[in-house]
């Protein structure tokens, strides 16, 4: 093989060979991003005089990118135009950011606002919010199954006849979603709002990831122009809303055949989040007398997975936190797995497990789609949930059982090794915990199989696409802190998405492959 001038050969570092759960020391790719050989030695890769580019890792790790199983460009691109006041530890803070930030945009015909926590804001509803303006104003909660209108927003809703039910302004579940989706940014913004959204998960490491709730027409046209045009530097697998099957343009989108995006399948809720007492569980709450809302009964989850397989998808994810709420995905799977053979099927979340439903999961074609960032809940939920909480996450009992893992982050946040380390350092209970090289490995290949890429990324095999990140020390080393890795940089399809800082030709080193 002659190299070409777009190769690149990395070196100078340790390079995390898959296949070999070992360190290699020098790989190829091609033009095409393909990575085309690896060297466990240095310089074992034959020399040539031709010109090439080296890669100097600078002693670095080289690592696969990450592959984000459940996160949400489409929507989360919004905190770029919106106010985004997670985080804030009162509702006497949030007013004032809340009231700043109306002032500093005083054209703006709806305000949005993303933040609410009720374990420290407190519950609200409409009388709260009216006095931070006569404009409609919605603010949503930190779990999105949430939030709050002002009595503007009410107002403007019934002229434009939206029927959302509320209570004092508050909304949840499907009345929040109908809300949400009529404030999204539009097709336009969504353009520039996307590719900002893409270059924070490049940071992370990540350039492959799940869209897993497209509720809107200007969300799916926005994807398709965007890798139509060559601006869409992640693989992007979204799942769509159900009633997006309706739509008239939804046939165009289903054919759309570009390079980094494609409708995987569609997205179904069963429950809610632990949050605002909607996950669906087997006993009532502990600090409110219900078991959470359960959403979509068996005919209805049934009707809306065949209309999806007859339009040509195979990927049914089901969103499932509470116990109750995941034993139910699993009686629908064992009844409909048989009829639709071919298709992959997904829990998201799957955050409290029965343990008795562990068995069930070995023996259907199903994959938990999980956030190891949500073991958290294990301190914030106690009063919740009581004993309750062991059943939270508890990856090393599935991993053990043989069940189907992949990571996602939810956004919450996208940073995958602060999701890592509480699999690994906070979980409370022996149950909850797994190894690093496990962990690393549900947030790489994990996804890739799960999206049927297992084939082209992954991993850092030969033949794969060079999806890599480089990283200033060593996950695997118990001595390091996950939480203070830093991404160095990021590369999709061999192309580096952060800087050129790594990047130098050293002609007289170049390398060829016979």
């Amino acid at each position: 093989m002659s190299i070409s001038f777009f190769m690149h050969l990395f070196t100078n570092g340790f390079i995390f060979f898959s296949k070999e759960t070992a360190w290699a020391k020098e790989l190829l790719t091609d033009d095409n991003g393909t990575i085309v050989a690896i060297s466990k030695t240095e310089h074992g890769l034959k020399h040539s005089e031709r010109d090439a580019e080296i890669v100097d890792l600078k002693g670095g790790y080289l690592f696969p990118a990450f592959e984000d199983a459940h996160n949400h460009p489409a929507m989360m691109c919004r905190l770029f135009s919106d106010l985004n006041i997670n985080g804030v530890q009162s509702w006497t803070e949030a007013q004032a950011a809340i009231r700043s930030y109306i002032a500093a945009h005083p054209r703006k015909e709806w305000y949005s606002v993303y933040g609410w926590n009720n374990a420290t804001w407190g519950d609200l509803k409409d009388t709260d919010i009216d006095p931070l303006t006569e404009k409609p104003l919605f603010i949503m909660n930190i779990s999105f199954h949430g939030g709050v209108l002002n009595t503007a927003a009410q107002r403007k809703l019934r002229e434009d006849r939206v029927e959302v039910a509320h209570d004092h302004g508050v909304v949840e579940e499907e009345q929040f979603q109908i809300v949400e989706a009529l404030t999204l940014p539009k097709y336009d913004e969504l353009l520039s709002l996307i590719p900002q959204f893409e270059r924070e998960l490049h940071t992370q490491g990540i350039v492959s990831v799940h869209d897993m709730w497209i509720a809107t027409m200007d969300q799916l046209e926005a994807y398709m122009d965007l890798d139509r045009t060559g601006k869409l530097s992640l693989n992007v697998a979204g799942h769509i809303s159900s009633d997006l099957l309706n739509h008239p343009k939804i046939h165009a989108a289903l054919a759309h055949t570009g390079p980094h995006f494609s409708v995987a399948g569609i997205k179904i809720f069963l429950d809610g989040a632990i949050g605002v007492h909607t996950a669906f569980m087997s006993n009532p709450y502990k600090d409110v007398r219900h078991r959470g809302i359960p959403r979509g009964s068996f005919p209805d989850v049934a009707t809306k997975i065949a209309k999806a397989y007859h339009a040509g998808l195979r990927s049914f994810a089901i969103h499932a936190i509470g116990d109750a709420a995941i034993s139910t995905v699993l009686t629908i799977c064992e009844k409909l797995s048989r009829k639709y053979t071919d298709a992959s099927w997904r829990i998201e979340h799957s955050e409290v497990i029965h343990p008795r439903d562990i068995q069930r999961m070995v023996h259907l074609p199903i994959t938990l789609v999980m956030q190891p960032n949500f073991s958290w809940d294990i301190g914030n939920y106690k009063d919740r949930l009581g004993d309750m909480v062991r059943w939270i996450n508890p990856f090393r009992l599935l991993l053990n059982g043989n069940v189907a893992v992949a990571f996602g982050s939810d956004n919450m946040p996208t940073n995958p090794f602060q999701g890592i380390a509480w699999a690994l350092e906070y979980g409370a209970y022996p149950e909850q915990k797994i190894t690093r090289k496990e962990a690393m490995a549900l947030y790489t290949a994990g996804g890739a199989k799960l999206a049927q890429e297992k084939k082209t990324r992954g991993s850092i095999d030969v033949g794969k696409k060079a999806n890599l990140m480089l990283l200033d020390q060593n996950p695997f080393d118990e001595t390091v802190s996950l939480e203070r890795i830093r991404v160095l940089e990021t590369w999709f399809e061999g192309k580096p998405q952060l800087s050129s800082r790594v990047m130098e030709r050293h002609p007289a080193h170049a390398q060829h492959i016979a």
